[in-house]
């Protein structure tokens, strides 16, 4: 499953990278049938972020990696 990272580069600037996640089929929630599961990623802080529409950020340092999940609409990261 792909899944966009959000790192910091050599030239000191944050930016959107696709990662995949490997998915296994495992026991999850038994005792429902095995579900495609990842492994778990370790996490400190968890937020949540509307962007308006359009909106062009610009370059900064990221304070730390980060993990972004689109629930509704896109992305498009910089070339």
């Amino acid at each position: 499953m792909k899944y966009a990272a959000l790192i910091e580069v050599k030239t000191g600037v944050s930016r959107f990278v696709d990662r995949d996640a490997e998915l296994l089929l495992q026991d999850f929630i038994p005792p429902a049938a095995p579900l495609m599961i990842s492994d778990a990623i370790t996490g400190c802080r968890f937020v949540f972020l509307t962007l308006p529409l359009g909106r062009h950020g610009v370059r900064h340092r990221s304070p730390h990696q980060q993990i972004a999940g689109i629930l509704s609409g896109s992305y498009r990261p910089d070339a």
